[in-house]
């Protein structure tokens, strides 16, 4: 996955349909399981922590922790989760 794969998936994640951010979001997470980069999403996958669609906001929370356990820097994660 590129940086382009990611722009794109970063706009999914705000698609009105629930089945497109729920894809975005699972892909996301698969990237970052098998390490790679996704730190351009970081700020969209916050987002999708408040998505209405409980799925999404899982798959969500997981690709930031994968992306955690893979060395990426998720540091803006902190406050969202402060607010939680």
């Amino acid at each position: 996955m590129d940086e382009k794969d990611v722009q794109e998936l970063i706009k999914q994640l705000s698609d009105p349909n629930p089945e497109v951010r729920w894809n975005a979001a699972q892909a996301l997470k698969n990237a970052a399981w098998i390490e790679q980069d996704i730190t351009p999403a970081i700020p969209a996958l916050i987002d999708a922590l408040g998505d209405e669609d409980a799925d999404i906001r899982n798959h969500a929370s997981q690709a930031l922790a994968s992306a955690a356990s893979a060395g990426q820097d998720i540091t803006p994660v902190i406050p969202a989760l402060r607010n939680a």
